[in-house]
Protein backbone atom coordinates (compact mmCIF):
# COMPACT_ATOMS: atom_id res chain seq x y z
CA UNK A 1 0.00 0.00 0.00
CA UNK A 2 2.86 2.59 0.62
CA UNK A 3 3.58 1.90 -2.86
CA UNK A 4 0.59 3.62 -4.10
CA UNK A 5 1.41 6.38 -1.51
CA UNK A 6 5.12 6.75 -3.12
CA UNK A 7 3.61 6.51 -6.67
CA UNK A 8 1.16 9.71 -6.02
CA UNK A 9 4.09 11.81 -4.74
CA UNK A 10 6.27 10.67 -7.29
CA UNK A 11 4.35 10.99 -10.55
CA UNK A 12 4.16 14.16 -12.69
CA UNK A 13 1.20 13.27 -15.44
CA UNK A 14 -1.83 14.50 -13.55
CA UNK A 15 -4.20 12.13 -15.53
CA UNK A 16 -1.65 9.48 -13.65
CA UNK A 17 -1.94 11.00 -10.79
CA UNK A 18 -5.57 11.14 -10.59
CA UNK A 19 -6.18 7.62 -11.55
CA UNK A 20 -3.04 6.36 -8.69
CA UNK A 21 -5.37 8.87 -5.85
CA UNK A 22 -8.65 7.21 -6.83
CA UNK A 23 -7.03 3.48 -6.32
CA UNK A 24 -5.33 5.01 -3.13
CA UNK A 25 -8.68 5.87 -1.98
CA UNK A 26 -10.39 3.04 -2.45
CA UNK A 27 -7.59 0.36 -1.20
CA UNK A 28 -5.63 2.45 1.39
CA UNK A 29 -8.40 4.94 3.02
CA UNK A 30 -11.56 2.07 2.52
CA UNK A 31 -13.65 4.73 0.17
CA UNK A 32 -16.38 3.18 -1.75
CA UNK A 33 -16.17 3.65 -5.69
CA UNK A 34 -19.60 5.63 -5.12
CA UNK A 35 -17.55 7.87 -2.64
CA UNK A 36 -14.22 7.83 -4.72
CA UNK A 37 -16.30 9.46 -7.81
CA UNK A 38 -18.12 11.98 -6.18
CA UNK A 39 -14.78 13.08 -4.27
CA UNK A 40 -13.03 13.09 -7.45
CA UNK A 41 -16.09 14.54 -9.53
CA UNK A 42 -15.24 11.19 -11.72
CA UNK A 43 -18.04 9.03 -13.36
CA UNK A 44 -19.23 6.22 -11.27
CA UNK A 45 -18.08 3.76 -14.38
CA UNK A 46 -14.72 5.44 -14.99
CA UNK A 47 -13.73 4.85 -11.48
CA UNK A 48 -14.62 1.28 -11.21
CA UNK A 49 -12.61 0.85 -14.60
CA UNK A 50 -9.61 2.37 -13.04
CA UNK A 51 -10.06 0.13 -9.72
CA UNK A 52 -10.54 -2.92 -11.58
CA UNK A 53 -7.58 -2.40 -13.89
CA UNK A 54 -5.40 -1.50 -11.00
CA UNK A 55 -6.34 -4.87 -9.42
CA UNK A 56 -5.29 -6.72 -12.42
CA UNK A 57 -2.14 -5.41 -12.75
CA UNK A 58 -1.57 -5.85 -8.72
CA UNK A 59 -2.19 -9.38 -9.32
CA UNK A 60 -0.29 -9.98 -12.16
Amino acid sequence: MQDLVQAYKEEKNARIKERILAVKLHVVDGKSEKEVSKMLNKGYSTIKLWISTRKKVLMD
